[in-house]
């Protein structure tokens, strides 16, 4: 039922490590697949969990099918970056945090992106 509101959306995962060239960071190309998701708007209880000091200029909750793989920065032990979902505006949002929901009736994936101010 809920699956009618899901869309593709882009995900970007990008390869951890350093990527220097000539003295500069270098941003690698991001492995490039694609989710099904339902977008919605953030709560102030999603902001409240985000970590102190950080301007965060935009937020969304995802819903996304069981199966979906977001990757967040937290994750694993290879220094890797977060996942990032492109949505409508065409902009990039990190996966925040990312978990499955399996509660017998409608199983997903809760994730929240973000999109931060440039520093």
């Amino acid at each position: 039922m809920f699956g009618d509101f899901r869309r593709e959306l882009e995900r970007r995962r990008y390869p951890g490590g350093d990527h220097y060239q000539g003295g500069r960071y270098v941003k690698p190309e991001p492995e490039v697949g694609t989710i099904r998701a339902s977008v919605q708007p953030a709560t102030g209880k999603d902001l409240e969990h985000l970590p102190e000091g950080q301007r965060v200029t935009a937020a969304f909750r995802l819903y996304a099918d069981p199966e979906t793989d977001l990757r967040t920065a937290t994750e694993g032990e290879d220094g890797h970056p977060a996942d990032t979902v492109v949505l409508e505006d065409g902009l990039e949002y990190e996966v925040r945090q990312a978990a499955p929901w399996r509660n017998g009736i409608i199983p997903h994936v809760r994730a929240l992106v973000t999109r931060s101010e440039p520093s």
